[in-house]
């Protein structure tokens, strides 16, 4: 009782200073724009005069990754971040469309700055919930880092880095314990058994398809699962303590294959996700369809990358007010050529981000889209909407036009006319439509060209948490005029 209390009144305290904050989202986008400024060394201080104005910022270009790829790159053998002059504690990579690492340094202004957003939803699921004063939560990040890029100094995914600082304490309130993230193999061998050894509060993860397939993998590990609880035979340090009850509960419970959640964790009650954007949208229709979730509440994630926390949605509903904290974002609306504030935003206006942060990049491009949902106090409301640029997202995979153009150009595809691509009902692969029915015969060649020329494409339905390409004869004329209005301006890649 005295923990619940304790947590509860640091959820008091993070949630009214998160409902000042949106009230007056000026002044705090001033705190930042003056912490910037102020930093020991940071590019906005080379480029402009010293100044409270944090519309002089609108003075400097656009940016995007190629603009500090090579200045990183140096910066493998220096440890230096040299845009911010601060030593590099690890490096965060991203595979991006095609496998290709990019790689960002995080140092502790880019912690303190990235931290100051992360409070809001552990608050939130504490009041909702009675998250860290009941069962341990599940939560995906991806495990391991290696320093095969950059000689000892580790490098690996944003979200482990950010779980390997937290506090032992608070480690501990979660089902996987950290000794279990530090290998790739060893997560791989073991976290279904981990994740099955404790009953949890709830799980929190990114894309909805890495639950559906975490769910069904226990499906189809469920007799080797059953004759390690048999023989009790795993590694000491995958789980915080063994529940002779527990494991023979799951020894009665595993008998068949899982569908109702509820019943394999009778105490969880959410399940955190990314809930906006058509891919998310039907990974999680699919995800409910194939497994019984009862009461069980989604919540929507934090919409982040590395570059940092954008917004801080609620326990109801899709998206949240932009975060106030840590980095200045800009939204730039292509219809009418502009960049505005985040209290500036017309609701139903779509808008690509552009951040200022610690990092040290200076208006850099996310090339993501989001929409203006509402308002919280004065802060817009924002979810994730889809990408600028030509490429879908299918969970684990990317896949940009010119691929799609590469592949269909090798194989001899002929007129596009006739053809265009959409996601599959699960959204976790593309689509090929035609009237033609004799193009079904070239899916084969696609796959195996857009295999060789995307590797994490390749790993991840080798893996089957996406699914090949597949072939759908279209001969409903709703989509002609599309169909060729997109081949004339060469896209490929439609909504349905």
């Amino acid at each position: 009782m005295i923990k619940r209390w304790i947590f509860n009144k640091w959820a008091d305290y993070q949630l009214k200073r998160l409902e000042k904050a949106l009230l007056f989202p000026e002044k705090h986008y001033a705190i930042t724009w003056n912490n910037l400024m102020n930093a020991p060394k940071h590019p906005l201080q080379n480029q402009l005069a010293k100044t409270d104005d944090i519309n002089t910022l609108r003075q400097l270009p656009i940016t995007n990754y190629s603009d500090y790829h090579s200045v990183f790159k140096q910066s493998l053998t220096t440890k230096i971040n040299p845009l911010i002059d601060e030593e590099i504690e690890f490096w965060c990579c991203s595979t991006g469309s095609t496998g290709v690492p990019k790689i960002i340094p995080i140092s502790y202004s880019v912690i303190k700055s990235r931290m100051e957003g992360a409070t809001f939803q552990p608050a939130q699921l504490i009041k909702a919930f009675g998250v860290y004063s009941g069962p341990p939560e599940i939560i995906f990040v991806m495990p391991g880092q290696t320093q095969e890029i950059a000689p000892e100094l580790p490098i690996g995914q944003v979200g482990y880095y950010y779980y390997s600082k937290m506090p032992n304490w608070v480690k501990k309130k979660f089902v996987f314990p950290k000794e279990l993230y530090k290998e790739e193999s060893l997560f791989n061998d073991w976290h279904l058994l981990s994740a099955l050894l404790s009953d949890i509060s709830g799980i929190s993860t990114s894309i909805p398809i890495r639950l559906t397939h975490f769910l069904k993998q226990i499906n189809l590990e469920r007799l080797n699962i059953l004759s390690h609880l048999e023989k009790r035979d795993w590694p000491v340090i995958i789980t915080h303590k063994v529940d002779d009850k527990r494991i023979q509960f799951l020894l009665q419970i595993l008998q068949n294959p899982i569908h109702q959640i509820s019943e394999v964790w009778p105490s969880i009650k959410f399940i955190s996700c990314w809930k906006s954007g058509e891919v998310c949208e039907r990974q999680l229709k699919d995800l409910k369809s194939q497994f019984d979730f009862g009461s069980i509440t989604f919540v929507d994630l934090i919409y982040n990358a590395v570059e940092g926390h954008f917004n801080l949605p609620g326990i109801e509903g899709v998206g949240g007010p932009v975060n106030p904290f840590g980095g200045i974002l800009e939204f730039y609306d292509e219809k009418n050529n502009s960049y505005l504030w985040p209290w500036e935003l017309k609701i139903g206006g779509i808008y690509e981000i552009v951040i200022t942060n610690s990092i040290g990049f200076c208006r850099y491009r996310t090339y993501d889209l989001v929409e203006c949902s509402g308002y919280e106090g004065k802060m817009a409301k924002i979810c994730f909407h889809s990408r600028a640029n030509s490429e879908i997202s299918l969970g684990w995979a990317n896949i940009e036009e010119k691929e799609l153009y590469a592949a269909l150009d090798k194989v001899n595809i002929g007129d596009l006319s006739r053809l265009y691509f959409v996601l599959n009902n699960k959204g976790n692969g593309l689509t090929l439509c035609s009237s033609d029915g004799q193009l079904e015969s070239k899916i084969a060649l696609l796959n195996d060209y857009l295999e060789k020329s995307n590797s994490n494409y390749s790993k991840q339905i080798t893996m089957g948490t996406i699914e090949k390409l597949s072939f759908r004869q279209d001969t409903n004329e709703q989509y002609n005029h599309i169909r060729l209005k997109n081949a004339n301006s060469k896209r490929l890649i439609l909504k349905e």
